[in-house]
């Protein structure tokens, strides 16, 4: 762990208090927990681990937060039900103010499970049954068209977004309607007019 942020890992800002980093691992540490997640989760949880020990560590060498100044919690600008949808990854990626309007959880081609929110800058994803590189970003200035569609028989949607510095789509299935919606409305707000269409 040397020479990763421990605080990274556990999703957390150096200046968290006891309790905040606590609260961090054990959320971390239900999901990656091999009795949940299988065998192949115990490298993750080995890393959590670590990060834990060292950012306690590092809290005793620093002596009490108490005596540094008190800094306002992870996305503190965003209301509870925005911060308890996003989670404290994607929280993590966002820039101190940034617009949340609009999260659903979908599927890609290289995760079943993923979290993906449209921002007034960017849209951001989260590959949550991913090891590493779970937080992703394309910039809404890089995206050329938004395209949804919903399934007759399953009544799931895609959402499928084409970048100019991307040689694919990005493809985004198994979005409730509802969901997706909201999304495509997000989209159509950010975006230049006739951006975002109905396949």
């Amino acid at each position: 762990m040397s020479c990763v942020d421990p605080h990274a890992v556990l999703g957390v800002t150096p200046d968290a208090t006891d309790e905040e980093l606590a609260r961090a691992y054990r959320e971390l540490a239900k999901r990656h927990h091999p009795d949940h997640a299988g065998a192949d989760a115990a490298t993750q949880m080995q890393r959590l681990n670590e990060a834990y020990a060292a950012a306690r560590r590092e809290r005793r060498r620093r002596g009490p937060v108490a005596s540094r100044p008190k800094l306002r919690a992870p996305g503190w600008w965003l209301g509870d039900d925005v911060r308890a949808a996003l989670g404290i990854e994607l929280i993590a990626a966002l820039d101190e103010r940034e617009r949340v309007l609009a999260v659903a959880w979908a599927a890609s081609g290289d995760s079943h499970e993923v979290r993906l929110a449209v921002t007034d800058k960017r849209l951001v994803w989260l590959r949550d049954d991913a090891i590493a590189d779970r937080v992703r970003t394309l910039r809404l200035a890089e995206v050329e068209e938004v395209v949804t569609r919903v399934g007759r028989v399953r009544r799931r949607g895609e959402l499928q977004v084409r970048a100019r510095t991307r040689r694919r789509r990005l493809r985004f299935g198994e979005i409730a309607p509802e969901p997706l919606s909201e999304l495509a409305e997000a989209l159509a707000a950010v975006l230049p007019l006739g951006a975002v269409r109905a396949a």
